[in-house]
């Protein structure tokens, strides 16, 4: 009988290590009436793609890098059709801390702003190629970031990386 416990728990330790997502801590405050998350993708990668209809990512496995990906939904009331409005900021963290990324620097993180909404003046992923990107010694980032060619709700985050 001890073995099938010892085994068990084995097998559900090994099945919890291979976790690739886990929730951060988000350091700043949300934007009111709306829902913030943010999530860590372990050994991953982003493959950008820029097409005829505008930029899309996927990811795929890459040791040694993680994808950060912070999305705020809207709370929208169930009788308003049109109304939901999604901001993504997604970029890819090499595990360096003590850093500061600035404009054209932030290319190297792949880094992307997407909007989603009934917006009139653009929806979709942007590069994001405007402003800075912190992460000190303990972990605690900030990314604040100009997309010009749309309105942003939301331009700046903190993140507590863990």
């Amino acid at each position: 009988m001890k073995k099938i416990i010892v085994l068990c728990l084995l097998i559900a330790y090994g099945c919890g290590a291979n976790k690739t997502a886990s929730q951060i801590a988000l350091a700043g405050k949300c934007p009111g009436k709306g829902e913030c998350t943010i999530e860590l993708l372990r050994d991953k990668a982003m493959v950008v793609e820029h097409t005829a209809n505008g930029i899309r990512y996927s990811t795929e496995t890459k040791k040694g890098t993680s994808v950060v990906k912070y999305q705020y939904n809207r709370i929208v009331p169930k009788n308003v059709q049109d109304g939901s409005y999604r901001v993504e900021i997604v970029f890819e963290y090499d595990g360096q801390t003590n850093q500061t990324l600035r404009d054209g620097q932030l290319e190297a993180t792949k880094m992307l702003y997407g909007r989603f909404c009934y917006c009139k003046d653009g929806v979709g992923y942007f590069a994001v190629n405007q402003g800075t990107l912190s992460i000190d010694a303990n972990g605690h980032g900030t990314a604040d970031i100009s997309v010009p060619q749309i309105s942003q709700l939301i331009k700046k985050i903190e993140f507590d990386l863990k």
